[in-house]
């Protein structure tokens, strides 16, 4: 009896914390997500603007537009000018641009979107800069992020082991008392 209120105080600890683990997880997941694409969204097109002025000038030259940008550690800014793809950063191409995110700029609309880049998660935002026939692309690595959701996740699974283990602890503790009563009375009737 004792073993099986324990397990039962051990299962519905587990169920209750994983539920709870997982719910914090993926709101927190969502805000940081959230969070980081809107911010990669804003500095891109800030920096579109920046590369814009600076292709107005008189003798504009794409590499020199993109000097005026500021990307995050890591990441790269890439403009399209007629087909050609010129990168403010070594190894950073078009081939990084998906299709469809391209397509999308090309058409006149901003876009932005997930991509891998060298095994690291990544933004992907594209702003047109229509009066050149131009697209901007951004590509703003998520490695931070990962890493943080997953310390969370590492951090949840620890709690749920220990909520457990707690939960356990506390079945002991009241089957201890519960059956108290019924041991003194299987006493008596033995006797």
């Amino acid at each position: 009896m004792r073993l099986r209120t324990m397990a039962a105080f051990g299962v519905i600890a587990f169920g209750v914390s994983t539920l709870v683990a997982l719910v914090c997880f993926l709101v927190t997941r969502g805000t940081l997500v959230a969070q980081r694409e809107e911010a990669a969204e804003r500095q891109a097109f800030l920096n579109a603007r920046a590369v814009r002025t600076a292709l107005r000038t008189e003798d504009p030259a794409p590499l020199d537009a993109l000097a005026r940008v500021q990307t995050s550690p890591g990441g790269a800014g890439l403009l399209q000018i007629e087909g050609q793809w010129f990168g403010s950063a070594v190894g950073a191409s078009g081939d990084d641009v998906p299709d469809a995110l391209l397509a999308e700029a090309a058409a006149g609309s901003a876009a932005r979107q997930r991509v891998e880049r060298s095994g690291v998660p990544t933004v992907a935002v594209a702003t047109p800069i229509v009066e050149d026939e131009a697209v901007y692309v951004e590509l703003v690595p998520m490695g931070d992020v990962a890493g943080t959701l997953s310390r969370l996740r590492q951090a949840l699974a620890l709690a749920v082991v220990a909520a457990t283990a707690l939960g356990i602890l506390a079945g002991r503790a009241a089957s201890g008392r519960l059956l108290r009563p019924v041991g003194r009375m299987a006493a008596a009737a033995n006797a």
